[in-house]
């Protein structure tokens, strides 16, 4: 799925008052309520559904007062006179809607085929979709011409755009913190025993993995199979360096081998250095168009252009940014960082994502490897590795939440990973390192596959019969080559999956 281009950047407090420690909040009430409905998908499909909406009344240690959610979930009932365990999607981006993701064609597709299996549930997480409030973000003042310059400015344009957002829901009596990773998992608890299952599968996809990995964690023994697609295990919410260069590597070998992104720059990877060592002898200039209108100044230095490449090294359009900038030509960089300003100068989306990622940091161990692995590493520091550290939560008012370690001894359930050779969010390592968590365990190898490989009819295949049988026929799938785009077709706005 496409990410804004924000989402694939990210992929000074104002509330001093913050805890050190975001406290867990205890469930008053939960009650339910339930109405026929549909989903229809984009291409005019639709199937028979019915939605539940969960209202969950919860209260703070030491506060006064409750604070009321609402989380909804659509349920497409099994078409098997003998169903398994229901199975619950839990989509990634982070925050992205199921029921919005379900209207996709290929996703309306795997979930209408899952129902030979089972129920299929699409949870709305809370903060998302259907589920209620939305923490979103009033657009604010926009971000600075330099804010592209370095990490540092960029840090900083980051900040003034989420903190007065936190500012913003908590005078309106919400807390940031209420979306959280364990919370989600208590939702997803809350929703198999709303269904009567001794036990539910899960399916997962990007962030979505690490809410299942959450759920597991707390209710091992409710886990009966679970899918991990571009798997975000308990400590890779930090990135290594290293790990982006390696894919790095393997994706400037697919380029060598496209006769388009040949045609551009012979290496990938080569190229990409030169014009990080421009942008570091001095600022690329780019204008783009304004909120208003008008034009817009903005100065890219080296800092920022790591961000930029970091966020998106699948990117088909990578071929054509390096080459232009060698040639002097700043339209396709033009089109990236105007992407960006916009995001930001609009608010920023929402804090779903922010709250989220603070709630589940990884250990402070793995922000200090990833530091002194960045002098060795061609893009240095990964930015992504900034909005997501405790220090930048505390920095925007949302009180981080304490490490959840891996599980001592694996989890009872089976589980299947699915990964891609060339997924620049998820590398395959990190579903080798996860299968341990799991006393059966396999890991599909999509080779030329990128992050998100659900809508690969092969791999829809294999995740029915897994969640059918427990088990696959294969573990390693094919798929043909990336196409790298030309000059012309980067710079053409994005269509959903590049």
């Amino acid at each position: 799925m496409r990410r804004s281009a924000l989402g694939a950047l990210l992929a000074a407090s104002i509330l001093a008052a913050a805890p050190a420690r975001a406290q867990e909040a205890v469930r008053v009430a939960v009650t339910a309520r339930t109405a026929a409905d549909s989903l229809a998908s984009f291409d005019g499909r639709r199937q028979e559904a019915e939605r539940t909406t969960l209202t969950v009344r919860q209260v703070w240690p030491g506060a006064t007062d409750t604070s009321t959610v609402t989380v909804a979930y659509l349920r497409l009932p099994a078409r098997t006179p003998r169903p398994g365990s229901p199975i619950v999607f839990l989509m990634g981006g982070p925050g992205v809607p199921a029921s919005v993701i379900g209207r996709v064609p290929p996703y309306w597709a795997l979930f209408d085929r899952l129902r030979s299996v089972a129920d299929v549930v699409l949870l709305d997480q809370r903060g998302t979709g259907l589920s209620h409030p939305s923490l979103d973000c009033a657009p604010g003042d926009p971000p600075r011409p330099d804010f592209l310059e370095s990490l540092r400015t960029l840090r900083r344009a980051l900040v003034a755009t989420y903190a007065p957002c936190v500012a913003a829901w908590r005078a309106r009596g919400v807390r940031p913190e209420w979306v959280s990773a364990a919370e989600i998992a208590r939702d997803v608890e809350e929703v198999r025993r709303r269904l009567g299952a001794e036990k539910v599968s899960l399916l997962a996809f990007s962030y979505g993995t690490r809410l299942a990995l959450e759920y597991a964690r707390l209710y091992p023994g409710r886990v009966d199979r679970a899918v991990l697609q571009g798997t975000l295990g308990f400590d890779e919410v930090i990135r290594t360096p290293t790990a982006l260069d390696s894919v790095l590597a393997r994706v400037s070998a697919a380029a060598a081998r496209d006769s388009v992104a040949r045609s551009l720059t012979p290496e990938l990877s080569t190229a990409l250095e030169d014009v990080l060592a421009d942008a570091g002898r001095r600022p690329f200039e780019v204008t783009v168009p304004g909120a208003d209108g008008a034009p817009v100044r903005l100065r890219v230095g080296r800092g920022g252009l790591e961000a930029l490449v970091s966020g998106r090294i699948a990117d088909p359009r990578l071929p054509a940014l390096a080459a232009t900038l060698r040639a002097g030509d700043t339209r396709v960089l033009a089109a990236l960082a105007g992407g960006i300003w916009r995001d930001l100068a609009g608010g920023g989306g929402s804090l779903f994502g922010r709250a989220v990622y603070c709630s589940a940091p990884a250990p402070r161990e793995r922000e200090r490897l990833a530091r002194s692995l960045a002098g060795r590493a061609m893009l240095g520091q990964v930015f992504d590795n900034i909005p997501e550290s405790s220090d930048f939560c505390r920095e925007i008012g949302i009180a981080p939440g304490a490490y959840a370690p891996p599980p001592a001894r694996p989890w009872p359930g089976a589980a299947l990973f699915v990964t891609g050779t060339l997924d620049d969010r998820t590398p395959p390592a990190n579903a080798e390192r996860a299968r341990r968590w799991f006393a059966g365990a396999r890991v599909v190898t999509v080779e030329n596959g990128g992050h998100e490989l659900l809508p690969v009819d092969e791999v829809q295949s294999l995740v029915a019969e897994f969640l059918s049988t427990g088990t696959v026929s294969r573990t390693t799938l094919t798929l043909p080559p990336p196409r790298f785009l030309t000059i012309e077709e980067a710079l053409q706005p994005p269509r959903r999956g590049r």
